[in-house]
């Protein structure tokens, strides 16, 4: 993985990713995590999430995130629009609870982990 310089409004983050929008998601979750409690996120629907936690993120951030392996300000660095980057990082906030949600329905029990095995082996 890469070390990139994030950038944008008064946000500048240091990351490792695999590449620059990687980078710019990751630096999108550090943001949102300081405002919107991620870890106890209890709604699936779009339509049920706190609206306030995104416009307090969205105030920290420019209109784009800028994302470079050299260093800050560079002309080179990458351009994400902030308000793109925020949709994908919220899809993919939910899609992970939905899949944690799902895990705690149906946990994989160590018989089908044998069953799984046996599948892939033959």
């Amino acid at each position: 993985m890469a070390k990139f310089y994030v950038q944008s409004g008064l946000v500048a983050h240091i990351v490792t990713a695999n590449d620059a929008f990687s980078a710019a998601l990751w630096a999108m979750h550090l943001v949102m995590e300081d405002v919107v409690p991620v870890e106890e996120v209890d709604w699936l629907d779009e339509a049920d999430q706190p609206e306030h936690g995104f416009a307090d993120g969205l105030l920290k951030l420019g209109e784009e995130i800028l994302v470079s392996e050299v260093g800050w300000g560079r002309e080179e660095a990458g351009r994400f629009d902030t308000a793109d980057t925020l949709a994908e990082w919220n899809q993919l906030v939910i899609a992970l609870t939905r899949l944690e949600a799902r895990l705690q329905l149906d946990p994989v029990s160590e018989h089908r982990m044998v069953a799984v095995a046996d599948l892939l082996s033959n």
